[in-house]
């Protein structure tokens, strides 16, 4: 890539600089022929005022030396048809002058090649001039000699040409290798991402598109390596929660093959194989509510529903557990109607009730409520649990993480509900709140647009 930019920009300059020079001279033709037309003119009036001149002792030579300097083709014709140069160039290529020309200036004109409204090529112009001397009359009649001429005007523009050459040349080497240098970079961090260092980083401080390219690739790589780091924590999580069901089931498996073992004690070793392996299946559906949750290919449909009667349904269906804790429940529910996925949403508040009675103590409070907060409709949770220590909170909803591993194994939580809950309210384009203090309780707040009056 280094390579074709050099090359394309050296391409671009010297096609810039040979077009530039052929609309330019087409431009400037008829301003340089008029140019030339003046500067010939006096010069021919300098020269007849020098073969005018009585006192001068051979003008010829002085006219002959200013043609060479000036690199003229120099005739005068007399009456008779005599002509005589005044120069030492040869007439090969050297224009002639039509003998109708040479009779009009004789008769006193003085005759231009061209003129401003009608430009000829500057190889064409000349210029005649009548004058008298000695009582005869004769016409003088200057040319450029464009052979000499143009070998000298051509230097100039391909030395302007070179040096633009050379010198596009070296800053297209230059900065080409700027241009290139963060694409190099951003190669060789791409190679290393692709072998799976995610630590990798492109230090370019730039704010032009490369600049740009190189920001989204370090945060892409800043993704990238949180959701590695993140692939290893839950491969982490899930091996040590299946592992620790599994050790216990294999363990009181183990046990119960002892044949002195007392019925109530085979018993008791069976239902905690039952419990560790409820536990396991558990564990194992709500993974794959929250990978199907998380993936996004499976439709959601949405219906309009009584949310009021949803939330009291969740409080019938756990009315047992209620009861067995002696919890107070307190319901604030007045008639409201929610466009949403209702099994989804039944998934959080069940969720939602289980924590609060898991982590109630006896004889503890639960309350309901929800109300109308502008867009949204607002579904509190709130109990007079353990509560969740500050440390703690802002890493609840994230998978398998629990406040205390030993308390959660007791009440047979695995970490997943939380993250469950927010995934369905991140579908459902809602905002989840934690208020939390312990030792007096959790309140969970859960706002989804208001899609319904």
């Amino acid at each position: 890539m280094y390579f074709r930019i050099v090359i394309t920009f050296i391409a671009i300059v010297i096609l810039s600089g040979i077009v530039s020079f052929f609309l330019s001279g087409q431009l400037f033709k008829r301003e340089a022929t008029a140019q030339m037309l003046d500067d010939l003119l006096q010069t021919g009036q300098t020269m007849i005022q020098l073969l005018k001149e009585p006192d001068l002792k051979k003008p010829e030579l002085y006219l002959i030396r200013m043609a060479n300097q000036q690199n003229l083709a120099v005739t005068v014709y007399d009456e008779i048809g005599g002509a005589r140069k005044y120069d030492t160039l040869s007439r090969d290529r050297i224009r002639p002058i039509p003998d109708a020309t040479v009779k009009d200036v004789l008769s006193g004109e003085i005759y231009y090649s061209a003129n401003r409204l009608m430009p000829v090529s500057p190889e064409a112009a000349f210029i005649g001039l009548p004058f008298e001397r000695d009582g005869q009359r004769y016409a003088l009649f200057i040319q450029p000699n464009f052979e000499i001429r143009n070998k000298q005007l051509l230097l100039l523009p391909l030395a302007v040409l070179s040096i633009i050459i050379g010198i596009g040349s070296i800053m297209t080497f230059l900065l080409s290798r700027f241009i290139v240098h963060p694409i190099t970079k951003l190669a060789e961090a791409t190679n290393e991402m692709s072998k799976g260092n995610f630590d990798v980083l492109v230090p370019i401080r730039r704010s032009d598109e490369l600049g740009q390219l190189a920001q989204s690739f370090n945060h892409m790589a800043g993704e990238l390596r949180q959701l590695e780091q993140m692939r290893q924590d839950f491969i982490s999580n899930v091996s040590h929660e299946i592992q620790s069901p599994l050790t216990s089931i294999r363990g009181f498996s183990e046990a119960l093959k002892e044949p002195a073992i007392e019925l109530q004690d085979r018993l008791h070793y069976v239902d905690i194989i039952e419990t560790e392996s409820e536990r396991l299946s558990r564990m194992v559906d709500n993974l794959l509510r929250l990978t199907t949750l998380e993936s996004g290919q499976q439709p959601y449909p949405k219906e309009l529903f009584d949310l009021d009667e949803e939330l009291r349904k969740v409080v019938i269906v756990n009315h047992l557990l209620l009861m067995q804790k002696r919890i107070e429940y307190d319901l604030s529910l007045p008639k409201i109607k929610l466009l949403g996925n209702k099994d989804q949403l039944f998934q959080i508040w069940t969720n939602l009730i289980h924590n609060s009675i898991k982590y109630t103590p006896q004889g503890g409070s639960i309350r309901i409520q929800i109300q109308k907060d502008g867009e949204y409709v607002q579904i509190r949770f709130s109990d007079s649990g353990i509560g969740i220590p500050l440390q703690d909170q802002p890493h609840i909803f994230e998978r398998f993480y629990k406040v205390d591993k030993s308390r959660d194994r007791s009440v047979g939580g695995n970490g997943l509900g939380l993250a469950i809950v927010k995934r369905i309210v991140d579908i459902h384009q809602g905002k989840i709140e934690l208020e939390s203090q312990p030792g007096k309780g959790t309140s969970i707040t859960i706002l989804l647009p208001c899609f319904a009056p």
